[in-house]
């Protein structure tokens, strides 16, 4: 796409696009199942061993974040391919942009072993809960 062209197009986006340095295009973002289990923990772990991942929790949901810029943001943060660009960045608007804040998430790791210890504290609680809920339940029987 020419620059022309471009100017064109940036000149018909939204406020937050045209002042924004490519934030949403800096990043791939993908649900994940919530982990149930310590395997599913240490399979997480491992996505985090990779560079430039993350792992979010935001509201009870899971996701893994990548960071990588998408090879069509140009040295100006402009899409090269905007007139094609794919359906998640058609979907990605003006409400979602991080530009005027700070994305906060519940919880986030970027090291597997702090994810593991949380893990581990997890599974621990929910032990010591069970063990508790039974006690009770046969204190109730007796």
């Amino acid at each position: 796409m020419s620059t022309k062209n471009q100017d064109k197009i940036i000149e018909k986006i939204s406020g937050n696009c045209s002042r924004c340095p490519g934030n949403c295009c800096r990043y791939i973002i993908v649900d994940l199942p919530t982990p149930r289990s310590r395997l599913d923990f240490d399979n997480y772990g491992w996505y985090l061993a990779h560079e430039n991942t993350a792992i979010y929790m935001e509201e009870k949901k899971w996701y893994l974040v990548v960071d990588n810029k998408c090879r069509y943001l140009d040295e100006k943060n402009r899409c090269t391919v905007y007139d094609k660009r794919f359906q998640a960045c058609r979907d990605h608007t003006d409400s979602d942009c991080e530009v005027d804040g700070r994305f906060e998430p519940d919880m986030a790791f970027r090291d597997p072993f702090k994810l593991q210890d949380f893990a581990e504290k997890k599974f621990s609680e929910s032990a010591r809960k069970r063990k508790l809920t039974l006690k009770n339940k046969s204190k109730a029987i007796d």
